[in-house]
């Protein structure tokens, strides 16, 4: 998976030219946005508050072996680099603990709506609709991206 400031490129399936093994699972995309959200935080509070941190690494491990009972548990574990004290660390460890990834996965119910059909038009039916349109001139207006 690979991340930029506006958009997440994962691997292609195999069918689709993707190598084998290296397909994101779902549950590796779920696990991904919370040592995600707490890398970045730590990375902004960095900056706003000047402390020496050089590198910093989320580690996320999983044991769902009690996911059909309901339980799914994640360890995060963060590795810092650079000369930091220990209260630099404890606060970096605190705005770990508050990400808002971490609460939305522990205290918020989640309710997922999923519909048909996609209210995003992709490139081609936009230039489709648009082209349908009796008031259109040549070329038509194209929108990509709504």
């Amino acid at each position: 998976m690979k991340s930029t400031s506006d958009e997440i490129v994962l691997p292609r399936p195999r069918y689709r030219g993707g190598r084998r093994g290296v397909r994101a699972k779902s549950h590796d995309l779920y696990d991904a946005a919370l040592g995600g959200v707490q890398g970045t935080d730590g990375a902004l509070v960095r900056e706003h508050k000047d402390i020496p941190v050089e590198g910093i690494e989320v580690s996320v491990e999983r044991d769902a072996s009690q996911e059909r009972a309901g339980i799914y548990r994640l360890s995060a574990a963060l590795s810092l680099t650079g000369d930091l004290s220990a209260a630099q660390r404890e606060e970096l460890l605190r705005v770990a603990q508050k990400c808002p990834i971490h609460k939305l996965m522990t205290e918020v119910t989640t309710e997922i709506s999923t519909r048909y059909p996609l209210m995003v038009r992709s490139f081609y039916s936009n230039l489709i609709a648009s082209c349908a349109q009796p008031d259109t001139g040549f070329p038509p207006k194209v929108v990509a991206g709504r």
